[in-house]
């Protein structure tokens, strides 16, 4: 029988894994990249929480900490880069040169 973990744990994988499709073969690299954000924010603070632990365990905790944050940086470079191009079917136009003398 399913529980409430099994349920959650499924559908974060499912969405990481929707997220990192999309973004891997540019189907739709902004949504996956939402979806990637969307998912590792709250699984950044609830599955790592370095601060409650001492010792070894907290130093083990405090690195996949940091390289949740890391991979958060990286989708939010990836979600500017991608918006500053030009979207498919636009015409860029030199400076100087306007689509209507054309």
């Amino acid at each position: 029988m399913l529980n409430n973990v099994s349920i959650v744990l499924g559908i974060l994988v499912a969405l990481q894994l929707l997220g990192g499709v999309l973004v891997f073969f540019g189907l739709a690299v902004s949504l996956g990249s939402l979806i990637l954000l969307l998912h590792l924010l709250p699984v950044t603070f609830l599955f790592h929480p370095f601060w409650y632990l001492q010792g070894a365990d907290q130093a083990k905790e405090l690195v996949l900490f940091m390289k949740n944050c890391i991979a958060i940086g990286g989708i939010l470079a990836l979600m500017v880069v991608r918006s500053n191009q030009p979207r498919r079917g636009y015409k860029v136009v030199k400076e100087g040169n306007y689509a209507d003398d054309e």
